[in-house]
């Protein structure tokens, strides 16, 4: 269908973020046959990601993550963390009979390590809405939620210390 969002990591441009949406070959359970994954390349080679997340499991023996995908917004895919070289900020889906007592929705917001596909941080409190835009402040520690529990609602969270 098209590429939500792209951009070089801010601080060292080490790192391209490219965020397709394509058309899903089955639909999920609420009838969504877009598939959101975000690709990570290094910049001195573009031709084969290092990185998409969630992975994919290697074998069938391999546990599957607990996200189905991401969830951009339209025109807008992940978006680089400013203040950690490599960690970038996009929507998750969680698997629907993998939810958590603790996170009252599927959709949240994750920080992922560009390199090894693991999630820093995540965000659930006050989400509501299966997709978000999501913005850093440049020097503190801020992400800011758009539409977090529905059309034109604003959260900033402080992400850790």
């Amino acid at each position: 269908k098209g590429i939500s969002g792209a951009n070089w990591s801010p601080q060292s441009g080490k790192y391209f973020l490219a965020c397709p949406v394509k058309k899903n070959f089955r639909k999920n359970y609420e009838g969504n046959s877009e598939f959101h994954k975000p690709y990570i390349f290094d910049s001195n080679h573009l031709t084969t990601p290092i990185q998409t997340w969630p992975a994919m499991p290697k074998s069938l023996k391999e546990k599957k993550s607990l996200y189905d995908t991401a969830s951009f917004s339209h025109d807008f895919g992940a978006n680089w963390c400013p203040w950690e070289e490599g960690v970038y900020w996009t929507t998750a889906t969680c698997q629907y009979n993998k939810l958590r007592k603790d996170i009252p929705t599927q959709f949240t917001v994750v920080a992922v390590d560009a390199v090894t596909g693991g999630i820093v941080a995540e965000i659930s409190e006050d989400l509501g809405n299966s997709t978000y835009l999501i913005d850093c402040h440049k020097s503190r520690n801020w992400v800011i939620v758009g539409n977090a529990r529905g059309a034109g609602d604003l959260v900033i969270y402080q992400a850790g210390k």
